[in-house]
Protein backbone atom coordinates (compact mmCIF):
# COMPACT_ATOMS: atom_id res chain seq x y z
CA UNK A 1 0.00 0.00 0.00
CA UNK A 2 2.56 2.59 0.80
CA UNK A 3 4.55 1.41 -2.16
CA UNK A 4 1.22 2.68 -4.86
CA UNK A 5 0.58 5.71 -2.58
CA UNK A 6 4.24 6.61 -2.97
CA UNK A 7 4.25 6.00 -6.83
CA UNK A 8 1.16 8.39 -7.09
CA UNK A 9 2.35 10.91 -5.08
CA UNK A 10 5.57 11.30 -7.35
CA UNK A 11 3.32 11.22 -10.59
CA UNK A 12 1.15 13.62 -8.80
CA UNK A 13 3.94 15.66 -7.84
CA UNK A 14 5.71 16.01 -11.13
CA UNK A 15 2.49 17.43 -12.45
CA UNK A 16 1.85 19.71 -9.26
CA UNK A 17 5.50 21.41 -9.71
CA UNK A 18 4.94 22.80 -12.74
CA UNK A 19 1.87 23.38 -12.26
CA UNK A 20 1.71 25.66 -9.23
CA UNK A 21 3.70 28.33 -11.26
CA UNK A 22 0.64 29.32 -13.07
CA UNK A 23 -0.63 30.62 -9.86
CA UNK A 24 1.95 33.42 -9.69
CA UNK A 25 3.04 35.94 -12.53
CA UNK A 26 5.80 34.89 -14.38
CA UNK A 27 9.44 37.44 -14.51
CA UNK A 28 9.93 36.88 -17.77
CA UNK A 29 6.26 38.10 -18.85
CA UNK A 30 6.51 41.33 -16.08
CA UNK A 31 10.24 42.31 -18.33
CA UNK A 32 8.12 42.18 -21.35
CA UNK A 33 5.30 44.26 -20.33
CA UNK A 34 7.74 46.69 -18.35
CA UNK A 35 10.21 46.69 -21.47
CA UNK A 36 6.92 47.44 -24.03
CA UNK A 37 5.34 49.98 -21.64
CA UNK A 38 9.00 51.84 -22.07
CA UNK A 39 9.57 51.78 -26.06
CA UNK A 40 5.82 52.86 -26.28
CA UNK A 41 7.20 55.96 -24.16
CA UNK A 42 10.06 56.51 -25.77
CA UNK A 43 7.72 56.78 -29.14
CA UNK A 44 5.57 59.56 -27.65
CA UNK A 45 8.66 61.78 -26.98
CA UNK A 46 7.52 65.17 -27.80
CA UNK A 47 10.57 67.51 -28.70
CA UNK A 48 10.60 71.25 -28.19
CA UNK A 49 12.46 73.87 -27.87
CA UNK A 50 13.36 73.98 -23.81
CA UNK A 51 11.68 70.67 -22.69
CA UNK A 52 11.67 67.08 -23.77
CA UNK A 53 8.07 65.30 -23.08
CA UNK A 54 6.22 61.68 -23.98
CA UNK A 55 2.81 62.06 -24.12
CA UNK A 56 2.29 58.48 -22.41
CA UNK A 57 1.40 57.89 -18.83
CA UNK A 58 4.47 55.91 -16.50
CA UNK A 59 3.44 52.86 -15.56
CA UNK A 60 3.76 52.13 -11.52
CA UNK A 61 5.34 48.59 -10.69
CA UNK A 62 2.11 48.06 -8.30
CA UNK A 63 -0.36 48.35 -11.43
CA UNK A 64 1.68 45.94 -12.92
CA UNK A 65 1.42 43.37 -10.56
CA UNK A 66 -2.28 43.98 -9.65
CA UNK A 67 -3.33 43.75 -13.30
CA UNK A 68 -1.49 39.86 -13.19
CA UNK A 69 -4.79 37.46 -12.88
CA UNK A 70 -4.00 33.38 -12.84
CA UNK A 71 -5.78 31.84 -16.07
CA UNK A 72 -9.26 30.69 -15.61
CA UNK A 73 -7.72 26.47 -15.45
CA UNK A 74 -5.46 27.09 -12.65
CA UNK A 75 -7.05 27.39 -9.65
CA UNK A 76 -9.73 24.56 -9.88
CA UNK A 77 -6.88 22.00 -11.39
CA UNK A 78 -4.15 22.75 -9.05
CA UNK A 79 -6.88 22.67 -6.45
CA UNK A 80 -7.38 18.77 -7.55
CA UNK A 81 -3.95 18.42 -8.14
CA UNK A 82 -2.59 19.49 -4.51
CA UNK A 83 -5.94 17.49 -2.69
CA UNK A 84 -4.96 13.91 -4.41
CA UNK A 85 -1.55 14.52 -3.35
CA UNK A 86 -2.96 15.13 0.34
CA UNK A 87 -4.66 12.35 -0.03
CA UNK A 88 -2.52 9.87 -1.19
CA UNK A 89 0.41 11.00 1.22
CA UNK A 90 -1.71 10.75 4.15
CA UNK A 91 -2.90 6.62 3.11
CA UNK A 92 0.60 6.03 2.75
CA UNK A 93 1.07 7.60 6.20
CA UNK A 94 -1.41 5.44 7.96
CA UNK A 95 -0.30 2.50 5.69
CA UNK A 96 2.95 3.02 7.83
CA UNK A 97 1.19 3.12 10.85
CA UNK A 98 -0.99 0.39 10.47
CA UNK A 99 2.20 -1.71 9.59
CA UNK A 100 3.56 -0.51 13.00
CA UNK A 101 0.49 -1.66 14.87
CA UNK A 102 0.01 -4.97 13.28
CA UNK A 103 3.53 -6.03 14.28
CA UNK A 104 3.31 -5.72 17.68
CA UNK A 105 0.41 -8.01 17.27
CA UNK A 106 2.57 -10.76 17.54
CA UNK A 107 2.89 -13.79 20.14
CA UNK A 108 5.35 -14.12 22.20
CA UNK A 109 7.68 -17.17 21.32
CA UNK A 110 7.33 -18.56 25.16
CA UNK A 111 3.63 -18.48 25.53
CA UNK A 112 1.52 -21.98 25.99
CA UNK A 113 -1.09 -22.74 23.32
CA UNK A 114 -4.20 -22.09 25.78
CA UNK A 115 -2.79 -18.71 26.53
CA UNK A 116 -1.69 -18.09 22.76
CA UNK A 117 -5.24 -18.54 21.89
CA UNK A 118 -6.65 -16.56 24.50
CA UNK A 119 -4.19 -13.92 23.42
CA UNK A 120 -5.37 -13.97 19.73
CA UNK A 121 -8.96 -13.65 20.78
CA UNK A 122 -8.41 -10.27 23.11
CA UNK A 123 -5.72 -8.81 20.43
CA UNK A 124 -9.40 -9.74 17.79
CA UNK A 125 -11.26 -7.81 19.85
CA UNK A 126 -9.44 -4.94 20.27
CA UNK A 127 -9.10 -5.03 16.65
CA UNK A 128 -12.65 -5.12 15.98
CA UNK A 129 -13.13 -1.96 18.70
CA UNK A 130 -10.81 0.25 17.57
CA UNK A 131 -11.84 -0.23 14.31
CA UNK A 132 -8.22 -1.20 12.80
CA UNK A 133 -10.19 -3.23 9.76
CA UNK A 134 -12.36 -0.39 8.84
CA UNK A 135 -8.97 2.00 8.62
CA UNK A 136 -7.70 -0.84 6.70
CA UNK A 137 -9.83 -0.75 4.28
CA UNK A 138 -10.37 3.04 4.04
CA UNK A 139 -6.82 3.12 2.99
CA UNK A 140 -7.12 1.93 -0.34
CA UNK A 141 -10.59 4.58 -0.87
CA UNK A 142 -8.22 7.31 -0.31
CA UNK A 143 -5.94 6.17 -3.17
CA UNK A 144 -8.35 5.96 -5.11
CA UNK A 145 -10.47 9.23 -4.39
CA UNK A 146 -6.26 10.49 -4.81
CA UNK A 147 -6.50 9.23 -8.93
CA UNK A 148 -9.93 10.21 -9.72
CA UNK A 149 -9.48 14.03 -8.26
CA UNK A 150 -6.11 13.90 -11.10
CA UNK A 151 -7.88 13.07 -13.30
CA UNK A 152 -10.32 15.53 -13.17
CA UNK A 153 -7.64 17.75 -12.99
CA UNK A 154 -5.58 16.45 -16.00
CA UNK A 155 -9.17 16.40 -17.63
CA UNK A 156 -10.04 20.28 -17.18
CA UNK A 157 -6.16 21.10 -18.36
CA UNK A 158 -6.45 19.35 -21.52
CA UNK A 159 -10.06 20.76 -21.84
CA UNK A 160 -8.37 24.07 -21.75
CA UNK A 161 -5.44 23.52 -24.03
CA UNK A 162 -6.85 21.04 -26.59
CA UNK A 163 -10.42 19.57 -26.93
CA UNK A 164 -8.93 16.80 -28.75
CA UNK A 165 -6.73 15.12 -26.49
CA UNK A 166 -9.30 15.77 -23.67
CA UNK A 167 -12.04 14.20 -25.91
CA UNK A 168 -9.86 10.92 -25.45
CA UNK A 169 -9.13 11.04 -21.78
CA UNK A 170 -13.24 12.11 -21.55
CA UNK A 171 -13.79 8.88 -23.00
CA UNK A 172 -11.25 6.06 -21.68
CA UNK A 173 -11.56 7.65 -18.05
CA UNK A 174 -15.38 7.03 -17.90
CA UNK A 175 -15.14 3.60 -19.43
CA UNK A 176 -12.53 2.58 -16.78
CA UNK A 177 -14.66 3.93 -13.66
CA UNK A 178 -17.59 2.47 -14.85
CA UNK A 179 -15.68 -1.02 -14.99
CA UNK A 180 -14.73 -0.37 -11.44
CA UNK A 181 -18.10 0.14 -10.33
CA UNK A 182 -19.91 -2.68 -12.00
CA UNK A 183 -16.88 -5.03 -10.34
CA UNK A 184 -18.09 -3.02 -6.87
CA UNK A 185 -21.04 -3.93 -7.34
CA UNK A 186 -21.63 -7.15 -8.79
CA UNK A 187 -20.90 -8.93 -5.65
CA UNK A 188 -24.05 -7.19 -4.27
CA UNK A 189 -25.67 -8.90 -6.51
CA UNK A 190 -24.39 -12.45 -6.79
CA UNK A 191 -22.78 -14.18 -4.01
CA UNK A 192 -20.13 -16.33 -6.03
CA UNK A 193 -18.80 -13.03 -7.59
CA UNK A 194 -15.09 -12.78 -6.82
CA UNK A 195 -14.58 -9.50 -7.31
CA UNK A 196 -15.00 -8.42 -3.64
CA UNK A 197 -13.22 -4.92 -2.71
CA UNK A 198 -14.01 -3.28 0.60
CA UNK A 199 -15.38 -0.53 -1.28
CA UNK A 200 -19.27 -0.64 -0.84
CA UNK A 201 -18.85 -2.03 2.30
CA UNK A 202 -16.41 0.73 3.55
CA UNK A 203 -18.45 3.51 2.31
CA UNK A 204 -21.77 2.21 3.78
CA UNK A 205 -19.59 2.27 7.29
CA UNK A 206 -18.99 5.42 6.53
CA UNK A 207 -22.33 6.90 6.10
CA UNK A 208 -23.63 5.34 9.11
CA UNK A 209 -21.30 6.97 11.24
CA UNK A 210 -22.08 10.07 9.60
CA UNK A 211 -25.87 9.81 9.87
CA UNK A 212 -25.81 8.33 13.53
CA UNK A 213 -24.89 11.62 15.21
CA UNK A 214 -27.25 13.33 13.01
CA UNK A 215 -29.94 11.20 13.89
CA UNK A 216 -29.21 11.23 17.78
CA UNK A 217 -29.40 15.11 16.92
CA UNK A 218 -32.85 14.99 15.26
CA UNK A 219 -34.49 12.12 17.20
CA UNK A 220 -35.70 14.29 20.37
CA UNK A 221 -36.83 16.78 17.49
CA UNK A 222 -38.83 14.19 16.18
CA UNK A 223 -40.40 13.09 19.59
CA UNK A 224 -40.82 17.16 20.48
CA UNK A 225 -42.52 17.74 17.05
CA UNK A 226 -44.58 14.31 17.43
CA UNK A 227 -45.91 15.24 20.61
CA UNK A 228 -46.92 18.96 19.71
CA UNK A 229 -48.80 17.30 16.59
CA UNK A 230 -50.20 15.04 19.10
CA UNK A 231 -51.47 17.57 21.24
CA UNK A 232 -53.04 19.83 18.46
CA UNK A 233 -55.12 16.72 17.67
CA UNK A 234 -56.42 16.50 20.58
CA UNK A 235 -57.50 19.99 21.34
CA UNK A 236 -58.58 19.99 17.56
CA UNK A 237 -60.46 16.61 17.85
CA UNK A 238 -61.42 16.65 21.63
CA UNK A 239 -62.93 13.29 22.67
CA UNK A 240 -66.95 12.75 22.18
CA UNK A 241 -68.58 12.21 25.52
CA UNK A 242 -70.65 9.48 26.01
CA UNK A 243 -74.10 10.22 27.83
CA UNK A 244 -75.75 7.80 29.84
CA UNK A 245 -78.98 7.82 31.34
CA UNK A 246 -79.82 6.01 33.85
CA UNK A 247 -83.41 4.37 34.56
CA UNK A 248 -84.69 4.72 37.51
CA UNK A 249 -87.50 2.17 38.47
Amino acid sequence: MSTKAGLLSAVVTAFTVESYTWLQQDPADLTNTLLARISLQLSAFSLGETFLNSSFPPLAMSDVAESFSPVSYAVPVNTLWVLSLTLSLISAFFAIAVQQWLRHLRLPPDVSARNAVRLLAIRSDGLQTWQIPGIISLLPLLLQVAVLLFLVGLYLLLHALNTTVAFALGILAPLGLTAFLATAIAPLITVRCPYKSPVIPTIAILLQSLTYPLALAVTPILLAFNMVLAYAYEYMHPPRRRHVSYLVW
